[in-house]
């Protein structure tokens, strides 16, 4: 299992601007370590049309994804998600401003990683994703006001793919002890694909 974040958020660098260029970086990242697949791909949150992303860029390379989990995300449609500006005026001035300066001007505490929460908000907004048609796993936790919007998967999912409402919120649904039940249906997809390539999870959020 190889886990994958943003470019700039630990380590010095610039971020990506696009969900695109995220997707390459990480499959970069990723054909270091297993150079062909099968691949088992997830994401949480803006991770999992990053995953999405990443699993049509390896398809259009020849390469097969055996397995897309996509956990509590919103689809890739611009209407389902919340705008990362918002507010009066002057708000949104200083909303823009810390966006253009995510990953260059060190912020401390939380604020670093809360730029790069909104900047995911923003990527998430400008992706336009395309069906995908292989076997893919959706869990959206049941306790978070956006569950509805996380669930309309179906039009951009046209092969074999389930959903399934998990405890917790956004975030409670990765930690105990709602991450059992995360964990056991996970698991059963992987054990219906094993053997059939790597584990790789993408670990952004928005």
């Amino acid at each position: 299992m190889w886990g994958l974040q943003a470019h700039g958020m630990e380590n010095r660098g610039l971020p990506d601007w696009s969900v695109q260029a995220i997707a390459r970086r990480h499959l970069v990242a990723v054909r270091t370590v297993q150079p062909h697949g099968p691949y088992r791909l997830a994401g949480h949150s803006l991770g999992g049309v990053v995953a999405l992303e990443m699993a049509h860029q390896l398809r259009a390379a020849g390469e097969e994804v055996a397995l897309l989990t996509v956990l509590d995300s919103f689809p890739p449609d611009p209407r389902t998600s919340p705008p990362a500006i918002d507010g009066g005026p002057l708000r949104r001035v200083k909303q823009i401003g810390a966006l253009v300066l995510t990953g260059i001007v060190p912020d401390a505490g939380k604020g670093h990683y809360l730029r790069f929460f909104r900047q995911g908000m923003w990527l998430q907004r400008r992706y336009r994703g395309v069906p995908w048609d292989g076997r893919t796993l959706v869990l959206v936790a049941g306790d978070d006001p956006d569950s509805a919007a996380r669930s309309r998967w179906s039009g951009y999912l046209t092969g074999q793919w389930s959903m399934h409402e998990v405890p917790g919120n956004h975030t409670g649904m990765l930690h105990e002890p709602n991450v059992a039940e995360v964990a056991k249906l996970v698991a059963a997809e992987l054990d219906a694909v094993s053997g059939v390539g790597s584990w790789v999870p993408t670990g952004l959020d928005a």
